[in-house]
């Protein structure tokens, strides 16, 4: 009974966080209060974007949070969504180095636009079995992704999958030592 007990207060019900504001701040609504969230939660949750952001832009004032968790970060919930991606991170004006740091195993992002961080649009930071599709990742410093793991997808086999990596000093930056990314 008391291993029962431990291993329900151990798992977390995964959650939904939809992003209704485009403002940088940790409150509830924001892109930086959804990435806290679902660090907190333990894994396996949803970023959203409220229909209100398609023509927004979401300027963070510095770097965003380190995504610790299994999380999904869709651009594609949004209902004005048609295919092509328009909730976008940009960061022109600060000294923000990535856009979203991957640092948990088997995370999934799709439909965004993520431009104009110093280094890489996307970093996936030594994990595992992320996912990386329809993305518009440009004019980043030095790649539209960095790289570091193994059994990582940019893009798919059809072209709703596939991600636009443009205007970036390197497309895809792989890090050596780590195998069987596609």
């Amino acid at each position: 009974a008391c291993i029962v007990l431990l291993l329900a207060c151990l798992s977390a019900d995964a959650a939904t966080y939809t992003v209704t504001n485009a403002a940088d701040v940790n409150f509830g609504g924001t892109l930086r209060w959804a990435i806290n969230s679902a660090n907190t939660n333990g894994g396996g949750d949803v970023i959203g974007f409220a229909t209100n952001l398609a023509a927004s832009i979401i300027s963070p004032t510095g770097q965003l949070p380190m995504i610790t968790g299994r999380v999904t970060i869709d651009g594609t919930t949004n209902a004005g969504y048609s295919g092509t991606p328009f909730v976008r991170i940009y960061a022109p004006n600060t000294n923000a180095e990535y856009g979203l740091i991957l640092n948990s195993d088997q995370c999934l992002v799709r439909g965004l636009v993520i431009s104009r961080f110093r280094r890489y649009g996307i970093h996936i930071q030594n994990v595992n079995d992320c996912i990386i599709r329809n993305c518009y990742l440009m004019t980043n410093g030095y790649a539209g992704i960095g790289c570091a793991g193994s059994y990582n997808v940019i893009g798919g086999t059809n072209a709703a999958q596939r991600n636009v990596i443009s205007a970036n000093t390197n497309g895809v930056y792989l890090s050596s030592g780590w195998s069987n990314n596609t």
